[in-house]
Parts: structure tokens; sequence; C-alpha cells
């Protein structure tokens, strides 16, 4: 019997800021799994793959967020014009189902994993609905992905192996869609079934997507105790706030830490008290210096466009960023992703959005825009990256692969903002 052929598609990111970490979407292997019983089902990320024949396929699947949208709709559209029934799900479309309908014939609206089933067995049936709406569902739904539909790992094509804990966040930042999609209690899954998965996968190398994998630091600890056997390398997101458990940071390093991504969002102690979660600066580079020590990369973000944000901002940041020797750092613009308190603030007092970027107060557009662009040629102009990699040798001289990824992350970064943006 032969299998109806289900792509599951990432579309191309609409972002031209480099991506430092190539990660295939766990959401679609996870539906790939799910699937694979009554499909045929082939993992596509059009970031690095192309699709030869749109055509061969009866059913896709596209998850799209608000920074690739557009590219998701154009691809569905394309889709639709060879009859090919499409099925749009994600962060953009669960807030944003009227708009998606459009270009598609059916919408997943928040979590998918209890939803799907029903949907495949609906369009196998030819009774698909318009709407699939999803509930915050038990973590031990997560099927342990084939390793088929996670991407080959190499440093040029995806350089680390991505495995979920949790869903869910404590925090209340308004500019994130996160606790709109999965709510602001945090899900954990079972400790023995994240073992399990990455002693089935045989990688000694992955990248925690979990958007704050310390959020609960007893369960943190826990998992960080049962990956010590393991002896892997990992790399994930964090708040800063786990550099006041010195314990917890010990045991994250014995467990193979080796990044944290970690958001500081702004400088301006102004915005973040009005924005995230109240942090102050003097804090901030304690914890900074606390996991330094430790010999963890530390990944900062930080987001320009906030209504105390003036055209000093930028030199601002830059010189807080090489002052704490920041290993890497992403500058981007305030977005106002739909589903965020920001989102609707904006809306309701009709401010000026331009590409989905606030136009904040202080200054203007365009400054904004070339603002971005310069904090990256600064930060990352050879002489910076020079001295980075010096402290970063001269911490880790016994990590000779460390230092030549750093090295080449560090390069590539260089590359974008000197030869492609000039």
């Amino acid at each position: 019997m032969t299998l109806p052929k289900l792509a599951l598609i990432q579309p191309k990111n609409q972002c031209q800021l480099p991506i430092p970490y190539r990660v295939m979407p766990l959401s679609l292997g996870i539906l790939a799994t799910l699937a694979k019983n009554k499909f045929n089902v082939e993992v596509i990320d059009m970031n690095y793959q192309k699709i030869s024949n749109y055509s061969k396929f009866d059913l896709v699947g596209i998850t799209c967020n608000s920074t690739n949208y557009k590219s998701a709709y154009k691809l569905a559209e394309i889709f639709r014009k060879r009859e090919v029934t499409v099925v749009l799900g994600g962060f953009h479309p669960s807030n944003m189902f009227q708009e998606a309908i459009k270009h598609c014939d059916s919408v997943v609206i928040g979590e998918a994993e209890e939803v799907w089933p029903i949907l495949l067995q609906d369009f196998l049936n030819g009774r698909l609905k318009r709407k699939y709406v999803g509930k915050h569902v038990s973590m031990d739904m997560i099927p342990i992905v084939d390793r088929k539909y996670r991407g080959k790992q190499s440093f040029f094509n995806y350089m680390t192996f991505p495995v979920l804990t949790t869903r869910g966040c404590p925090h209340n930042c308004s500019f994130c869609s996160l606790k709109g999609m999965y709510g602001n209690k945090i899900r954990h899954r079972d400790i023995g079934e994240v073992v399990k998965e990455i002693r089935i996968s045989n990688v000694k190398r992955l990248t925690f997507i979990d958007e704050n994998i310390v959020a609960n630091h007893e369960y943190a600890a826990k998992l960080f105790k049962a990956l010590i056997p393991l002896k892997i390398r990992w790399d994930g997101q964090a708040s800063l706030d786990i550099a006041n458990n010195e314990g917890l940071v010990t045991l994250a390093v014995k467990s193979g830490c080796s990044t944290l991504m970690v958001g500081i969002e702004s400088i301006n102690e102004a915005s973040l008290y009005n924005m995230t979660n109240k942090v102050n600066l003097t804090k901030v580079k304690r914890q900074i210096k606390i996991l330094q020590k430790w010999s963890i990369i530390l990944y900062a973000s930080f987001i320009y466009g906030f209504d105390h944000d003036g055209p000093n901002i930028f030199e601002r940041t830059i010189n807080f960023a090489k002052q704490n020797k920041l290993d890497f750092v992403d500058f981007t613009s305030l977005t106002v992703f739909p589903g965020t308190k920001i989102y609707y603030q904006a809306k309701m007092e009709k401010r000026k959005i331009i590409n989905d970027l606030l136009v904040p107060k202080n200054m203007n557009f365009e400054d904004l825009k070339e603002g971005v662009v310069y904090s990256y040629r600064e930060f990352y102009k050879l002489k910076e990256l020079l001295r980075r990699t010096w402290w970063f040798t001269k911490k880790r001289w016994y990590r000779p692969f460390s230092i030549f990824k750093f090295l080449s992350l560090s390069l590539m970064y260089h590359l974008k903002f000197y030869k492609v943006m000039k």
C-alpha cells in the first residue's frame, strides 16, 4: 500500500542577520514522528533545502512565526496553485487566524500534538476542518523524535542536535509571544525520557531549545545531574538568574554546558522596568562575571527601539557589551508580535508600525535600522573579533575544537557585516 505524501516545512527566514546555530525545527520532527505510520513524511527546511517538485505531495504543513510568515504565505500559495492541501501552524497563524486562513486550507491554533492525529485522519477521510485548536498538552505526549527527521549534523549543515525538556514561561515580558502560545505554567518532560532520547540519538553535542532551561531550578538540577554520565556538550537558553545559584551553575558545567544564550534586552533600566521583570544593570554585570568565571560562553541579546531609547543607545550598548567581555551579541529592533502585550498596546495607542517594527518615540525609523547594522559592524569588526578570540583562547586553550568554533562563528558575523552589508 502506497502511503500519501506529507511535507512538513520550515519556510525561509526573512531576517537578513546571520544565524549562529542551525537547528532543524524540532516541532516539525515531533509532528513527523506522530504521522509516520499513516504518511510518507518529508521534513524540509527552506533555509538550507530546495523543493524540486511541489506537486508530489498530497498534504503540506508549514510552521511559521512573525519573522517568516510572509515567506510561509508565499510558499502556501505555490502549493495551492498545484492543488496541494496546505495547513498552517505556529505562533503567527495561532494569533492571526483570519489572515492566515486566506492562504491555506486549514490552520492549527496553539500546540499541535493533541489535534494533529485528528487533523490527519480528517484529511484522509476528506473532511478537513478550517480550524483546529490545540490545548496545552502534557509533556508525556512529546515523542522521541525519529533520527531521520532531525537533519544531518555537521559544521556546514545542522551544527547541533535539538532536545526539548520544558514548555511554558513564568515571566511576563510584554514583547514576547511565548506565554500566549505555551502559557505561564512550566511543564516538564520526564528526565528519564530526555536521557533516553540523547542515548538513542548517540550524539555528543546538542542544544536544549527550551526558552529557559533553568526556569525551574529544582528540575534543572535533577536534569543536569542525570546528564553528567552522558559526557556531552550542550548549549541552551537561560535567564541570568542561574548565576544567583552557583550550585546550579556548577552542575550545569559538570553536565557539559558550553554556551548560554541570555536575554539582557536593554541597558536602559527604565525600559527593563516597563517591559520585563525589573532587573538592574549592576546585578546583570555581577551575574555575567559569575558565569564567565565558569568559562561559559555567553551569547547575549539586546533589543533596540523601546520608548526610552534615544540615538545614543547604540554606542552605549556596544560599550556595555565590550566592557563586560560578552562573547557573542545579537542586536534586534523591537518587533510587535501578534498576541503580545505590546502588540495590543500599540494598536490601542495607534502607534506607527513599519514592517512589524515599532517606531520609537525618541528616534526616527531610519536611525533605528541603521543603528542595528552599525552595532553589528562595530562589535564584530576584526580588531574586536581578535581581542575576544584572545580572551577566549586564554581561558580554553585546552579545547581546540571550541576555539575553532568560536573563531568560525565570529568570522561568520564579521563577513556578514563587512562584505554583504557594505
